[in-house]
């Protein structure tokens, strides 16, 4: 059978043979319907720890792998290829399922951060318990005391406020670098709290 210069078998053969132009031409061919293929697969998986292009990227590399230690498979065309590379892609799919459902890690019960708002925003929460608001107070202000100068302070609410360096600079008639340094001296005085 004859091959064409663009072809994947071609590339494959290339690949067994060592050519990392080879493996690069049939990344940019296969993996992107890899994810496809995988992101389909998945539509009910769990992708937090895993997701469709983490698969189609081991994938790749397994058959990467392979090549440099000499151990490809026989492939006949890109069919054969594909249908390899679908095997392996959904065999990973469902590893990735078993070990969502370990009883270690939930049993498959776990849902994200979500879960714990009720649609409301944490903001809301912490706005509606006064006793948190009073406590989160007292340790800004314990925090702010631990500053030896005003400007210092001032600079960390500013901070704390969302202001951008460059914003703080122009209050302080300073320059930004010199607001990143005195931001570096609040962290380690913070951190040494």
């Amino acid at each position: 059978m004859s091959q064409a210069p663009g072809s994947i078998t071609l590339w494959f053969d290339q690949l067994r043979e060592g050519d990392a132009d080879a493996a690069a031409k049939l990344w940019d061919r296969l993996f992107e319907r890899l994810v496809k293929l995988a992101r389909i697969e998945m539509q009910t998986v769990n992708r937090r720890v895993t997701d469709e292009e983490d698969l189609a990227a081991g994938v790749m590399t397994a058959l990467f792998r392979l090549a440099e230690n000499g151990k490809l498979p026989t492939i006949d065309d890109r069919d054969s290829l594909w249908r390899l590379l679908l095997k392996w892609t959904r065999h990973d799919i469902t590893d990735h399922v078993r070990s969502d459902r370990r009883l270690k890690r939930g049993g498959g019960q776990v849902r994200g951060d979500s879960v714990f708002n009720n649609g409301l925003d944490v903001r809301d929460e912490v706005l509606a318990d006064p006793a948190m608001l009073m406590e989160m107070n007292e340790q800004y202000q314990a925090l702010l005391r631990k500053l030896p100068s005003d400007t210092l302070r001032l600079i960390a609410v500013r901070k704390l406020e969302g202001h951008d360096n460059a914003a703080i600079a122009t209050q302080l008639g300073v320059t930004t670098r010199t607001v990143q340094r005195k931001l570096e001296l609040i962290r380690a005085y913070w951190k040494s709290a």
